[in-house]
């Protein structure tokens, strides 16, 4: 996402989707210079999340680190908290650097009986890219824009559960947004996916683009 030591813009990591690309040299049409995001890690999403692309002469600009990886096997899991795995955004750089952001991770939760509690988060979403000049002052045209991180992976697997009522919680696998927004070239990373497994027949579970919703099946 960042191979050349003579770029300073990278493009974000990639893991269920690619990254979104970085660019430099204003990041419009007529000169740019576009650097490509990491790509997907479809046949390995037993690994952690992928960084964000860093800048290899300038020990300071590195990009945003990779989501972890956790793994949950338990018989039963009450989610009243938070669940996280993001990769982490870079802050705008002093250097005049602009590094990518990093991959959501991997969330895996195996379990017999799951509950869901209201205002539950679990999440394993994009870091965002940084922006830079390459000037000082804050023209477009020496504007370098790092690109957003891939959403990452959240598998969920249970037998049955227990709720009273509507419980929806909180689900985030976004690609990382891009470092300046308003260009053709530096780019969100692509989303991440969500995965839900189960044999239960008391309980219905949907997913929406943000949400996990859990009730009562009334058929």
């Amino acid at each position: 996402v960042c191979s050349s030591p003579y770029y300073y813009a990278c493009g974000g990591g990639g893991y269920f989707g690619s990254g979104g690309s970085g660019c430099t040299s204003g990041c419009d049409e007529s000169r740019t210079i576009k650097v490509v995001g990491g790509s997907s890690k479809l046949n390995s999403f037993d690994t952690y999340g992928s960084g964000g692309g860093s800048i290899v002469k300038v020990n300071t600009a590195h990009g945003g680190s990779g989501g972890g990886k956790i793994v949950i096997n338990t018989k039963e899991l009450k989610v009243d908290g938070t669940i996280r795995a993001d990769g982490l955004s870079t802050p705008s750089n002093t250097h005049r650097y602009a590094p990518g952001g990093g991959s959501g991770g991997r969330i895996t939760i195996n379990t017999n009986i799951l509950t869901i509690a209201g205002g539950a988060i679990i999440s394993a979403f994009g870091g965002s890219g940084s922006f830079a000049y390459a000037t000082a002052g804050s023209s477009l045209s020496y504007l370098r824009c790092g690109g957003g991180g891939s959403g990452g992976y959240i598998y969920i697997n249970y037998l049955t559960g227990t709720t009273n009522e509507r419980i929806g919680a909180t689900t985030k696998v976004d690609g990382g947004q891009p470092g300046y927004s308003g260009t053709l070239y530096c780019k969100p990373g692509e989303p991440g996916h969500i995965e839900i497994q189960t044999t239960s027949t008391k309980l219905k579970t949907s997913l929406s683009q943000n949400s996990i919703t859990v009730e009562k099946n009334k058929n």
